[in-house]
């Protein structure tokens, strides 16, 4: 694959907050067919159902979103070249994957940015848009609670996310929270 493309696998993840749909992109390993949803190559060697992976991680960010965000559904892409075209190899829906308001604050227009380095020291990055942002705007550089949970979740060595460089995502650099120029303008704020 070329430098930070996405393929050979990756999945994208759809939900909604009360102002907009939204959707993520995270590459992933090789996906393997087979019943249940079929596997993820994982970086421990040893394959992971696939849904249950998907299912793991969005567990982990429905404490940054309040109870009418929802997480709806995701589709696993499979572009084994930049110049393919993506085709979509499996697709599901999630049940009860709604927001827990663990965190407080403004959350509307908003982004948290999870950045992290990976072992082919490529940059990695989660955004969740319309996130709780817990009201503090500098930057996060050590990790508890949630913000490990995502970190933890995502460089897990029993799955198969990684970088859009391939690499596994092993170090976490710092989580930004911004007014997402894009969102505000949509919703109308200015």
């Amino acid at each position: 694959m070329a430098p930070n493309a996405l393929g050979p696998y990756y999945v994208n993840i759809g939900y909604h907050s009360p102002q907009a749909p939204h959707s993520m992109t995270l590459p992933t390993k090789t996906w393997n067919p087979g019943v249940s949803g079929g596997t993820f190559d994982a970086w421990s060697g040893t394959p992971i159902n696939a849904p249950a992976m998907i299912n793991a991680l969005i567990d982990r960010f429905v404490p940054f979103y309040t109870a009418d965000c929802q997480f709806d559904n995701y589709t696993i892409f499979k572009q084994l070249l930049p110049s393919d075209p993506p085709q979509p190899v499996y697709s599901g829906v999630f049940t009860g994957k709604v927001g827990t308001g663990v965190h407080t604050g403004w959350g509307s227009a908003t982004e948290l940015q999870f950045l992290a380095r990976s072992a082919s020291f490529g940059l990695a990055k989660i955004v969740l848009l319309d996130a709780l942002t817990d009201d503090v705007w500098t930057p996060i550089l050590t990790f508890t609670g949630d913000f490990a949970g995502i970190y933890g979740e995502w460089g897990l060595d029993a799955n198969g996310w990684c970088a859009r460089d391939n690499g596994q995502v092993i170090t976490p650099l710092k989580v930004t929270k911004n007014m997402n120029q894009k969102l505000r303008k949509e919703y109308h704020y200015d």
